[in-house]
């Protein structure tokens, strides 16, 4: 039997007690008006009066009675309000679990599929390197094998290319002498002192006794500002596929002269002047007449003996009937070296050698440096030129 159903039954028997003291309060009643007994009264009343304390125990029992079933309700309530929250909790509990799990689940995936990727990279990258370095040595091999086709067209295309200024001509012999104001040969250094632009004035005697390619090619050799390219190794002063530079006229190659400071200024400014009375600095004469000694051609220099001036320079070029365009060129080109102060060279292939023999009569490097040389004041009878 539960809490509920014993006070039920207390109540139940409360009231039947109740019935019957109502009852006995009526007999009472009429009992007084009768004059029965007294004492049965007396007992009446206090069992009345015991009742009215019950009843009030009882009021109080049922409002905590009431009290207790109300808070029991409340955690009844309490109890399934977190029943249900537990179980919510536990539902999405577990839905995180599952989810976490997927998650994982996911990210193992990824790590697999990362890792795959990495490896197929890594052999992407090796296939890339060994296709790159079969690239490079391929590239490599061919640019070898380009350079050395290259190389040996080159050199060839600069022999060919040198061989074309080659000039086919008899050895030239001719006659240098330096003399002071007395007349008197002497041996020693000379330059010009012109002033910085100041014009050498050159005469060309005769030259209406010739055709006109005679004049041109003289103009050429005074005048021209060429520069050629030859292989070394047609010279002999190195091997093939280096190049040297060479000038076909003087004005050219004094003006590169100017490129290094000297002492005394170096001409650049030439003047050529057809004339019959041999006016100016240089005179050329063109003869017919051959020289007694076999000479093709001679420079004859007046110099003041104390500063070493130049003061007066005349060329005569021999037998000018029986000498080609060409031979001409080389002759004059020789002989105008000396004009400007050259002595001879040491090396037999170059153009100032005593005997020009070199099939490459052309101004080199060699007579530029020895003009740079001469008019910074360096004395020397003689050009100097190493292979």
């Amino acid at each position: 039997m539960t809490g509920t159903d014993v006070f039920d039954e207390k109540t139940k028997k409360l009231s039947f007690l109740k019935k019957q003291l109502q009852g006995l309060r009526n007999a009472r009643y009429l009992n007084e008006n009768d004059g029965t007994n007294i004492g049965i009264l007396k007992n009446l009343n206090n069992l009345e009066k015991k009742i009215d304390e019950k009843d009030i125990s009882n009021d109080a029992q049922i409002d905590e009675f009431q009290k207790i079933k109300h808070d029991l309700f409340e955690s009844k309530q309490e109890k399934l309000f977190l029943s249900d929250y537990v179980n919510s909790v536990e539902k999405e509990n577990k839905t995180i679990k599952e989810k976490y799990k997927r998650e994982k689940q996911i990210r193992r995936e990824k790590e697999q599929e990362k890792l795959f990727l990495k490896e197929e990279v890594l052999t992407e990258q090796k296939e890339k390197n060994i296709a790159t370095k079969k690239y490079y040595k391929v590239l490599i091999l061919s640019a070898i094998i380009v350079v050395s086709i290259t190389s040996v067209y080159y050199v060839l295309f600069m022999e060919l290319e040198g061989q074309k200024y080659l000039v086919n001509f008899d050895p030239q012999s001719t006659q240098y002498a330096i003399q002071n104001l007395n007349g008197d040969k002497i041996d020693t250094w000379v330059t010009w002192r012109l002033a910085e632009e100041e014009i050498l004035h050159v005469s060309l005697l005769n030259s209406d006794k010739y055709d006109e390619k005679i004049t041109d090619s003289i103009k050429s050799v005074l005048l021209s500002e060429e520069i050629i390219l030859i292989d070394k190794s047609l010279v002999g002063t190195g091997p093939k596929g280096t190049n040297g530079f060479y000038f076909t006229g003087w004005a050219g190659a004094l003006q590169y002269a100017t490129h290094t400071q000297t002492l005394f200024n170096i001409p650049t400014k030439i003047k050529l002047v057809e004339s019959s009375i041999g006016e100016g600095d240089v005179t050329i004469l063109l003869s017919e007449i051959k020289n007694p000694n076999g000479f093709d051609a001679k420079t004859d220099l007046v110099v003041d003996e104390t500063t070493h001036e130049i003061l007066k320079a005349r060329v005569t070029i021999f037998d000018v009937d029986n000498l080609t365009d060409s031979e001409i060129e080389v002759i004059l080109r020789h002989e105008f070296g000396h004009v400007m102060g050259l002595p001879h060279s040491s090396y037999q292939n170059d153009l100032m050698a005593e005997k020009i023999t070199t099939d490459y009569p052309y101004i080199s490097e060699c007579d530029v440096d020895a003009i740079t040389l001469l008019y910074d004041g360096v004395e020397s009878s003689q050009v100097v030129c190493e292979k």
